[in-house]
């Protein structure tokens, strides 16, 4: 028995310095990538790897799943742009989505994990996470789809900053070390967007959108101006601001069915925060409910 046991452990030994050693080696082969070129209709492909740093400077995508289930009223509606399947990407330093770059994250429920922070410049887009609720900005049919009915579990490390972006649509993600989103937004109008419109198979326009995440270090967001905004179902470790944004739907500003360890503020956003047609819950607060949100 003894001898048996002696080498269960050495055979064990073995596979797990094997697994190690491949963990090493894919570290060691890794190198950094930049995404150019692109159009809405023709993204740029990142491909599945680890890489040390990824930067977005063109339109592009990641794959994930294939072509989701039919979805949508009287379930019409068909993801179509994922036509292929691809792996995970992993990001061992930081994901930056350059001035003017978008990257369509969602939209196939990719595998994506980033383990030193993801920066939003000015003008850029990013749609990250998939999860089966319907969101669109303006509601009208047909009904554009975020992604096809899968919902992910990405891990963002290091925190998101976005600073003066056009759109960022978020679900089912992880993210410690906080959210914020500083200005940007597209203008206050409901004009389509071109890239978000080809992402989900439909007329979209420009919103941004935090919905099922888990986000450690708390959130702010303020001085965004565009279609719509909402925050739904997250649990945030740390206050949530919600400040001075502007958009040109009157249903937008939708704060809903989140816990919030910490306060929850809302002030100076036209329309005023609102559970409007969300159909959601109160916020779960331990901290205060001020502002706007004091009875949300």
């Amino acid at each position: 028995m003894k001898r048996l046991l002696k080498v269960i452990i050495m055979l064990s030994m073995v596979v797990v310095g094997a697994g190690l050693a491949m963990a090493d080696d894919n570290t060691a082969s890794a190198r950094s990538f930049t995404c150019s070129g692109g159009t809405a209709t023709s993204p740029t492909i990142i491909p599945a790897g680890t890489y040390t740093h990824v930067t977005v400077t063109g339109i592009c995508r990641i794959l994930g799943a294939v072509t989701g289930p039919a979805i949508g009223p009287g379930g019409t509606e068909v993801v179509t742009n994922c036509s292929a399947a691809s792996g995970p990407v992993n990001v061992l330093g930081g994901l930056t989505i350059a001035p003017n770059g978008f990257l369509d994250a969602g939209s196939c429920a990719p595998t994506v994990n980033v383990s030193g922070g993801l920066a939003v410049g000015s003008g850029g887009g990013l749609v990250l996470g998939c999860s089966p609720f319907l969101v669109v900005a303006p509601p009208t049919p047909p009904f554009p789809s975020l992604c096809p009915g899968i919902t992910t579990s990405n891990i963002i490390k290091g925190g998101v900053t976005a600073t003066q972006p056009t759109t960022l649509i978020f679900h089912s993600n992880t993210i410690y070390g906080g959210l914020s989103v500083q200005g940007g937004g597209g203008g206050v109008n409901c004009d389509s967007n071109p890239n978000l419109s080809a992402a989900f198979d439909g007329t979209s326009a420009t919103y941004t959108d935090f919905e099922d995440n888990t986000i450690s270090g708390g959130v702010s967001i303020s001085g965004l101006e565009s279609c719509w905004f909402g925050i739904f179902r997250s649990r945030v470790n740390g206050s949530v601001s919600v400040t001075n944004n502007t958009f040109a739907d009157p249903d937008a500003t939708e704060v809903a069915t989140n816990e919030v360890n910490g306060n929850l503020t809302c002030l100076g956003n036209s329309p005023a925060a609102q559970i409007g047609d969300s159909q959601g819950s109160p916020n779960i607060v331990t901290g205060q409910k001020l502002g706007e949100c004091a009875k949300l």
